[in-house]
């Protein structure tokens, strides 16, 4: 499967086991794709993990002595989520197509996706 290239600089293009996803505004990397598996029916199962843990009380992210969380997402070939699963302290749902993470402490992310394309964590 080849890389993929668009015009939006919060969606990251990848190759399998070489894509990062980011979110741009902190300028640094929180989320890693370890490899990307074509399904049948042109799906895409999607495996990666990502650091991230919240500073108590605050509004903010803390990537440092983060645990490392992966996950596994299958998305449709319309880049809808038909599952996603998550292995450690974090349960993931689906909803909209994008994937609600909710964290030990029932702080809410979103993972968003963009025409098959897995983007960047949201707050």
């Amino acid at each position: 499967m080849g890389g993929h290239e668009t015009g939006d600089p919060s969606i990251v293009y990848y190759r399998p086991g070489h894509g990062v996803i980011q979110r741009i505004e902190w300028d640094q990397s929180i989320a890693s794709i370890h490899d990307i598996v074509e399904g049948p029916d042109r799906s895409l199962f999607i495996f990666g993990s990502f650091r991230a843990d919240l500073e108590t009380g605050q509004d903010t992210l803390r990537l440092h002595n983060a645990l490392e969380r992966s996950f596994t997402l299958r998305l449709g070939s319309a880049g809808n989520v038909l599952w996603a699963k998550c292995h450690g302290d974090t349960l993931l749902s689906y909803r909209s197509g994008a994937v609600a993470g909710t964290f030990a402490n029932d702080t809410v992310y979103k993972v968003g996706i963009h025409n098959t394309l897995f983007s960047y964590l949201l707050k």
